[in-house]
């Protein structure tokens, strides 16, 4: 298998796309430009290397860090060298945000797209992946260039309450930009949903929320909870991440911490991902650059 696979085609106003993926590093998306707009935030290449979490990780099966009674024990945590770090900074969980991110997959690839599947019968570190993960899985990831920008379908089938997402990192240059999004007026902070405050200037279900702050919250769409846009507006480029779900398992997480050059726009198969209801997740994706003030 292919170390890296890029995908690349023009787009409708004659401009070339590059879709950049890794299939032996979890599939991350670790570039996506539009001619010579880059928006994947290259700075967070150093979280990649020590523990798959910068460029464009997945989310998936699980949120985060599993409950310490639901983490499986690693047999052989020499086989993935980021958990002695995580380990010693006395985190518990050994693969946050689901172990998606830290194992190769399975692709097959065109010159304009790819299909990726994950299987929790796959061996990692001497041990099939649902020794792992704690549970039996199927998740596959379909990618594919059009003319309208990249277009991901992203799926989860789990044996326990799953989710699958996108965790990517988008550059924020100069720590300037805004996220604009039709939202119902609540916003999930840390499991528990809560009034949107005015000053997030927040009115008739708009949000433009100033990315210069710190940001971890969660949002569900308006009106219609199946289907949502997020426009990130940037000193360089405009991205608009177009979501659709089969169900009101949908939401999108907004994160940015203190001085970073980058913000994270993460659509989510889940309403709540920190309480996570069902077995199944599926979401449709488009992901289009812009320059700005288009």
């Amino acid at each position: 298998m292919a170390d890296k696979i890029i995908l690349q085609r023009v787009d409708a106003e004659g401009q070339l796309l590059q879709a950049t993926f890794l299939p032996e590093q979890g599939m991350n998306l670790a570039s996506y430009r539009r001619g010579s707009i880059e928006v994947i935030a290259q700075s967070t290449r150093p979280l990649f290397e020590e523990r798959m979490a910068g460029l464009g990780p997945l989310i998936g099966p699980h949120f985060y860090h599993r409950k310490d009674e639901e983490i499986p024990p690693v047999p052989h945590p020499e086989a993935f060298p980021h958990i002695a770090g995580v380990f010693a900074k006395g985190v518990r969980e050994p693969f946050s945000h689901g172990i998606g991110r830290y194992v190769p997959w399975q692709v097959e690839a065109t010159e304009t797209k790819l299909v990726a599947v994950l299987s929790s019968d796959t061996i990692a570190g001497g041990v099939p992946l649902s020794a792992l993960e704690g549970q039996a899985f199927t998740m596959t990831y379909v990618a594919e260039l059009t003319p309208d920008g990249l277009h991901l379908q992203l799926e989860v089938f789990g044996q326990r309450p799953s989710l699958i997402g996108l965790h990517t990192y988008y550059d924020l240059p100069g720590a300037v930009g805004t996220v604009e999004a039709a939202v119902q007026p609540i916003y999930n902070d840390g499991g528990l949903f809560k009034p949107i405050p005015t000053s997030w200037n927040y009115q008739d279900h708009r949000l433009i929320y100033d990315v210069s702050q710190l940001a971890d919250y969660g949002f569900i769409y308006h009106p219609d909870p199946l289907v949502g846009s997020v426009l990130l507006t940037t000193a360089t480029y405009r991205l608009r991440l177009t979501s659709r779900s089969p169900t009101e398992q949908h939401a999108f997480q907004l994160y940015r911490p203190a001085d970073a050059q980058y913000v994270c726009v993460e659509p989510l198969a889940a309403r709540n991902p920190r309480q996570l209801t069902s077995p199944r997740g599926h979401l449709d994706l488009l992901i289009a650059i812009e320059p700005p003030g288009t």
